[in-house]
């Protein structure tokens, strides 16, 4: 019994340091969540657009079928969102 949760332990470790050793190597690029890389509504490297509209200071669109109401997620060059259909 002993030994299992000896195991057990050391696993548990193991997965808690592989995982935060990946969170630290995102970069402020990133915006992998709600609220920006630090939750704050701030993008610390940010300089967006003071002003916009449909074709003013827009890099691209794209058609999203469905309906979306999550957060986008942008990871390098890429943008995740999702829909429900």
């Amino acid at each position: 019994m002993r030994r299992l949760i000896v195991q057990c332990s050391v696993l548990t470790f193991a997965i808690v340091a592989a995982a935060s050793s990946q969170s630290n190597g995102q970069t402020d690029d990133n915006w992998p969540q709600w609220r920006g890389p630090l939750a704050t509504g701030v993008s610390p490297k940010g300089n967006p657009p003071i002003e916009w509209n449909e074709t003013k200071n827009v890099r691209w669109k794209t058609p999203i079928p469905g309906k979306g109401h999550s957060t986008p997620i942008v990871w390098g060059e890429r943008v995740f969102v999702t829909t429900a259909i």
